[in-house]
């Protein structure tokens, strides 16, 4: 079982998947909604079989505004959201995203991994047609972008250029694999629409 675990709260996130990976749970935690989107969308690993989603993630997209991007880019992924708020207009934003389940904080373990369970129990399986990796990977190269933006920003405020350097070398690599896969991709419908045409005729 691997878990995205979407949390900007260190003390909840520890707590969490400490607990998580006691129970033999594969757990990769993210801090924001960006960098959510892009563990999940990586075709280079694993898929992940749920997500556990903060819906308060402080500063820059909320925990439903990256769990709708992710339905778009990974449709049979189940997204479980945890929140401290469950009055009405939180709710119904919540469902817009059409989310797998809804946990109040503060919950149980064993409530959590009941989510889990529901949540991957009706989930639909990953689909690998060329539009569903073209959409995944458009989704995923605007966040690498996003991220890539800020960590430009930074270097230009001259924060301190060895820590940055490092990681945006890394961004921009990432950036270019994402490139790399879409023209792949792109150029492989091109070769058969070509061969339809050809034979089609």
């Amino acid at each position: 079982m691997r878990v995205l675990f979407v949390e900007d709260c260190t003390e909840q996130s520890d707590f969490w998947v400490d607990r998580l990976r006691a129970a033999n749970v594969d757990v990769t935690l993210a801090v924001r909604g960006v960098d959510a989107i892009v563990a999940a969308t990586d075709l280079s690993v694993a898929p992940f079989d749920a997500v556990l989603m903060d819906i308060s993630l402080g500063d820059g997209m909320s925990g439903v505004e990256a769990a709708a991007r992710l339905r778009v880019a990974r449709p049979g992924l189940p997204v479980i959201f945890m929140s401290a708020h469950d009055d009405g207009d939180t709710l119904e934003q919540a469902k817009l995203a059409h989310p797998a389940g809804y946990l109040i904080k503060p919950f149980e373990f064993k409530d959590l991994l009941a989510a889990i369970e529901r949540g991957t129990s009706h989930a639909m399986p990953d689909t690998y047609s060329d539009h569903d990796l073209l959409v995944r990977i458009d989704v995923r190269l605007d966040m690498v972008t996003v991220q890539l933006n800020e960590a430009r920003a930074l270097v230009s405020a001259k924060a301190d250029q060895e820590t940055l350097e490092p990681r945006l070398t890394k961004i921009e690599g990432r950036l270019d694999s994402v490139i790399l896969k879409v023209a792949m991709i792109a150029g492989g419908l091109i070769v058969i629409e070509a061969l339809f045409n050809h034979f089609g005729k």
